[in-house]
């Protein structure tokens, strides 16, 4: 892994990951496939942080953060990874 960032690992991943959640719900819509892939794209909260709001009086900034994976987008962040390190 000499020469290889660790954004670029990054980014392989967070699009793996989308595209995994992607395909997971294309599975969805597919009659024959829906009772089977559905308890697999189901999205599961790992944590989520309640917002923070900072009122300035002008301007009103609020920030939360939330994970929810599904089994595709952690397959595809699995992919994302494996591509990575073949390429």
């Amino acid at each position: 892994m000499k020469g290889k960032s660790y954004l670029a690992m990054f980014l392989f991943m967070a699009v793996g990951a989308v595209c995994g959640g992607l395909f997971g719900d294309f599975l969805i819509t597919i009659p024959q496939l829906a009772e089977m892939v559905t308890p697999l794209s189901r999205q599961y909260t790992v944590f989520d942080f309640a917002p923070a709001t900072m009122n300035l009086y002008i301007i009103k900034l609020s920030l939360s953060f939330c994970f929810q994976p599904s089994f595709f987008s952690l397959i595809g962040a699995g992919l994302g990874i494996y591509l990575y390190k073949r390429f």
